[in-house]
């Protein structure tokens, strides 16, 4: 089961689809990777799985060739199956058997010129798509992979990098599906709608180029995705977040836009922590993008080759941009599979020797929600390739190219836009004295002062909020229910008028319980997977009663599992304390 969990981590972040549905068990949100054993896969000609035992073997019947018995189907078995076939153009249908766990990498790239379907038989116990097993085969439109063995906590198979790019696929159905690699499906253009039911870990581009997609679903009950109102697909769980991992990212994180839903200005759900590597790359619909209030992190080639996004608001709270977040590729379409960036995903080295037909996007105005000053202080997050993880390369202002911004770029900053605006915080008989607030649930004797005397207010919902969540009575004293959601407040004064955007929001903290674990370096989690319910209000501390079984980190809040136990974590946001258990179990030992 290790070497499984290992295995899976050579693939790299993407998406797909799964029509059925998977029970993993209740142990499911506690598996954990070593990001360490991550390597891109450089040689597509042989499967990450070479070394197990190839008893695969071919036969071809009626135009559908057959790969039979177990192991491995390598380049070996591409060559006899094209020999029992009598020549590529013969084959239009291709059946993998119950007991092929793997297909190697690169076995029919740009080979089958009149491949119709792809299909894995029932009750097999696949593992991997290898890195462009199937590229560019266009002729390619049906992928099934039906119902297999793995339930439990075992994971299900994987799609490795460029598997299926470029091909003509319009209906795929995956079960059991566990990992998509980069750029698994793009350039499908007819491909409409995935589910991806289960799905553990995926690239943001996954999609990158598929112009038709309109739906992306997962299982209601997946606990690492979720698709929110907007037809969107967030990251809401991340078991493998370190503090330097190159995939280190803060939750929800916007994952995948379906490039048909996206619409000319883009607008991730209200609560979105991060931009994920890839989310919206390829997009031509998209005009303008807002990196919302609560944002922190818009990760490499999150706005990738999107040649129409003009305009950029840009929330005060963002700290980090990643590499090539919004440069475009200048090169004419290419088949190739590796045809703009072939090392580890961050590995971007913009305008190198390598990377010649990247240059910078479109975008011609920033408007900021902060201060210059402010502006010159956001971390420019560059691939370190002898680390293997993305550290600081200076700050954007000083590397506008590396993230794909023009030298003329127009910055408007301090910027008043609802979405963007970071609201101050509020305490529980303070003033309201700005045109944006956050307050917590439950709070009392709230009163305005913005530069004028209020003689009424009219509280309207925003975004489905309780109409009663909060109320203001007849000497300007404002109170919250215990109840979440926002609310424009036009106050109004004798010849004044301001509208206040209100958001109260409600911490709650959920308990927790893992498995230690033998290797100390896993047994690291986020305070997201306890605390949910904030947006823009931050704690101000994080304890952990009992040290020596959970201790706490104080400026981050992670927390690291230290032996067997139960300590009660407490988290404060504007003075008022919000707790849960953290227990520690030790894993039973096998009989």
């Amino acid at each position: 089961m290790r070497k499984k969990r290992l295995l899976t981590l050579i693939l790299a972040l993407s998406l797909i689809m799964c029509s059925g549905t998977v029970s993993y068990g209740e142990d499911f949100d506690i598996v954990r990777w070593d990001y360490e054993n991550l390597p891109e896969i450089k040689n597509t000609e042989s499967s990450v799985f070479a070394k197990d035992p190839d008893n695969s073997s071919v036969r071809f019947e009626g135009n559908t060739l057959y790969f039979d018995g177990k192991g491995t189907v390598g380049k070996d078995k591409r060559g006899d199956a094209i020999q029992d076939a009598g020549g590529e153009e013969n084959i239009k249908y291709i059946v993998i058997g119950e007991g092929i766990t793997h297909i190697a990498g690169g076995i029919f790239k740009n080979e089958l010129p009149n491949l119709e379907s792809i299909t894995v038989e029932g009750g097999h116990a696949f593992d991997e798509f290898g890195q462009s097993s199937f590229a560019v085969n266009k002729a390619l439109k049906t992928l099934e992979v039906k119902p297999g063995k793995k339930t439990g906590k075992k994971q299900g198979f994987e799609i490795s990098h460029h598997a299926f790019r470029i091909c003509d696929l319009e209906d795929v159905t995956l079960n059991n599906v566990w990992h998509l690699g980069k750029r698994s499906f793009q350039r499908n253009i007819h491909l409409r709608s995935v589910d991806l039911g289960y799905l553990h870990h995926m690239r943001g581009d996954a999609f990158e180029g598929c112009t038709a997609l309109e739906t992306i679903e997962v299982a209601d009950d997946n606990p690492y995705f979720e698709v929110k109102e907007d037809g969107f697909l967030y990251k809401k769980y991340c078991p493998y977040y370190e503090d330097n991992g190159m995939y280190n990212m803060e939750v929800p994180a916007l994952m995948c836009v379906p490039a048909a839903k996206s619409g000319e200005t883009l607008i991730p759900a209200k609560k979105t922590r991060t931009i994920g590597y890839g989310a919206c790359a390829g997009n031509s619909n998209i005009k303008a993008a807002k990196a919302v209030a609560g944002v922190k992190q818009i990760q490499a080639r999150a706005f990738y080759d999107c040649d129409n996004l003009k305009e950029l608001y840009i929330s005060k709270s963002v700290t980090h941009i990643g590499n090539e977040a919004f440069s475009r590729y200048t090169k004419e379409d290419s088949d190739s599979p590796n045809d703009d960036y072939e090392e580890h995903p961050y590995a971007t080295d913009s305008y190198g020797d390598d990377d010649e037909n990247i240059s910078v996007g479109n975008v011609t105005d920033i408007y900021y929600g902060g201060s210059e000053e402010e502006w010159k202080k956001i971390v420019y997050d560059k691939y370190d390739k002898d680390a293997k993880y993305c550290t600081s390369g200076g700050t954007v202002a000083d590397n506008l190219k590396q993230v794909g911004l023009s030298q003329d770029v127009t910055i408007h900053y301090n910027w008043y836009d609802p979405d963007i605006i970071i609201p101050a915080a509020v305490k529980s008989g303070e003033k309201i004295t700005v045109s944006c607030a956050a307050i917590l649930a439950k709070s009392k004797k709230i009163t305005f002062d913005l530069g004028f005397t209020p003689t009424a207010y009219n509280i309207t919902p925003v975004d489905g909020a309780p109409l009663k969540g909060i109320k203001i009575n007849k000497k300007g004293v404002l109170t919250s229910k215990n109840i979440e959601g926002s609310y424009e407040i036009e106050v109004t004064g004798a010849q004044e008028k301001e509208t206040v955007r209100l958001y109260v929001e409600k911490p709650v903290m959920k308990k927790k319980q893992i498995i230690l674990d033998s290797d100390a370096e896993k047994n690291k989690y986020s305070i997201s997977t306890m605390l949910s319910g904030l947006s823009f209000l931050e704690p101000e501390k994080y304890e952990s009663k009992k040290p020596a079984v959970a201790e706490i980190n104080t400026d981050t809040g992670d927390i690291t599992a230290k032996a067997k136990g139960s300590s009660k974590i407490t988290v404060t946001v504007l003075g008022k304390k919000f707790k849960a258990n953290f227990k520690v179990k030790l894993e039973k030992k096998k009989k």
